[in-house]
């Protein structure tokens, strides 16, 4: 899942880019498992929130700045302790700029919110709902739902 999307039309030597991402858990249940920031998943059982933010060099980059921001949750109903969920938003400024015929809107945003249902202690069905606020001129916005199975091994 990346934030900072587009590809820049101009060429130069010096170019740059910065991000920043963060989330902090604002409640934990305790007694819940060990934090492993570096598998990816929430490891602890409570509610967080994360943010990210994108700046590059809109000489060269279409997507000049980007932030996003939300909440998330694991186990925060009884009876369904490995069961997460999430809300988020985001929001980016493109330049506005014709790329290989292609003309961009000067911003565009999303939301999206997922329930993670834990079916076994490996299977997992995830429902998603998204809202995209095209980035392109003369192009509709689009609503996306969906349905996805994951098996852990």
């Amino acid at each position: 899942q990346g934030f900072m999307v587009g590809s820049g039309t101009a060429s130069t030597s010096n170019s740059w880019a910065a991000t920043w991402s963060g989330w902090q858990y604002l409640d934990t249940e305790s007694g819940t498992e060990v934090l492993i920031p570096a598998n990816g998943y929430q490891d602890l059982q409570g509610i967080g929130v994360f943010a990210l933010m994108g700046l590059a060099d809109d000489e060269t980059s279409s997507a000049s700045m980007s932030v996003a921001g939300g909440s998330s949750g694991r186990g925060t109903i009884d009876g369904r302790e490995f069961d997460n969920w999430g809300v988020g938003y985001f929001h980016t400024t493109q330049e506005d700029q014709n790329a290989s015929g292609v003309t961009l809107e000067p911003s565009s945003s999303g939301i999206e919110a997922y329930y993670d249902i834990a079916l076994t202690s490996n299977l997992y069905l995830t429902l998603d709902a998204q809202w995209l606020q095209s980035a392109i001129a003369n192009t509709d916005d689009v609503s996306i739902f969906s349905l996805r199975l994951r098996v852990d091994f």
